[in-house]
């Protein structure tokens, strides 16, 4: 009797733990589709991954029509969401100032071109949509491609210079950590004494170190997820200006590309934004 009550017990135990991991994942999921970002990049994973579908099947598939009606939706509907998004980006630049203390002023100049990108980018997005349900005509569509293309690569690029500064910051700090605890080690081995990881200090530097490693991963990701949104910009701009090409099995492979690219920036995007544990 005493078995099966300790194995009840276990089991009791073991589905209550199953149901708060279930109950705390959809408390994150909502909180996560409760913001306008989160909307977003889930519209953005599900548009890109029926354009790689699209891509792979057949002309003469059914589904192959139907999924390139709901990737065009998609797009659609992410333009008209992201409405008054730029707005962020003006806020972000009014609260700039060149004058308060800043890490250098390369950094604060890499900030400003970020926000003029993303802001021009999302501030003629809206015009994008108003082409889109024919509201404005698609030759002015194409100019604002242009425009919005090279906003884009402007902030792009900028973004990835200060990715690369940041993790090359983070890298040091995490060398000097990781040295003196080392030599905090070196001193333990010396004295004869046995390596205390519960002490303040060294639980402090271990604790620190982890922590710098996950920001250097979400920088690294953050790198990948400009290099693939660079590359659908860079061929938007192509198109805009007609230079896409025409060879079949090219084609086919750049749109395969391409959308593979969207599918793995949706990814990174909504990796970054889900709610954190507590």
């Amino acid at each position: 009797p005493g078995t099966h009550t300790q194995t009840d017990m276990d089991s009791t135990s073991s589905k209550s733990r199953t149901r708060s991991r279930e109950t705390r994942t959809l408390e994150r999921t909502v909180a996560f589709l409760d913001k306008r970002d989160g909307i977003d990049k889930v519209l953005k994973i599900i548009r890109y991954s029926c354009k790689l579908a699209t891509s792979i099947l057949s002309p003469s598939d059914g589904l192959q029509h139907s999924l390139g009606l709901l990737e065009q939706s998609l797009g659609t509907s992410r333009k008209a969401y992201r409405a008054g998004k730029f707005l962020k980006n003006v806020s972000a630049l009014t609260r700039q100032n060149p004058y308060r203390l800043v890490p250098s002023i390369s950094s604060y100049v890499l900030d400003v071109c970020v926000n003029v990108g993303e802001g021009v980018y999302y501030f003629i997005d809206q015009f994008q949509f108003l082409v889109r349900i024919g509201v404005l005509s698609g030759q002015f569509g194409k100019q604002c491609t242009k425009v919005s293309a090279v906003a884009e690569l402007l902030g792009y690029g900028a973004n990835t210079v200060l990715n690369v500064l940041r993790l090359h910051n983070l890298l040091e700090r995490e060398i000097a950590l990781i040295a003196e605890l080392k030599r905090r080690k070196k001193k333990c081995d010396q004295t004869g004494q046995e390596f205390d990881h519960t002490d303040d200090i060294n639980k402090a530097l271990l604790l620190e170190i982890a922590q710098l490693r996950k920001r250097r991963m979400l920088r690294t990701l953050c790198l990948v997820q400009d290099a693939a949104d660079a590359l659908l910009a860079i061929y938007d701009l192509r198109d805009a200006y007609g230079r896409g090409g025409d060879h079949p099995g090219k084609t086919k492979m750049r749109k395969i590309t391409l959308a593979a690219a969207g599918l793995l920036s949706g990814c990174i995007g909504a990796l970054k934004r889900w709610p954190k544990a507590h």
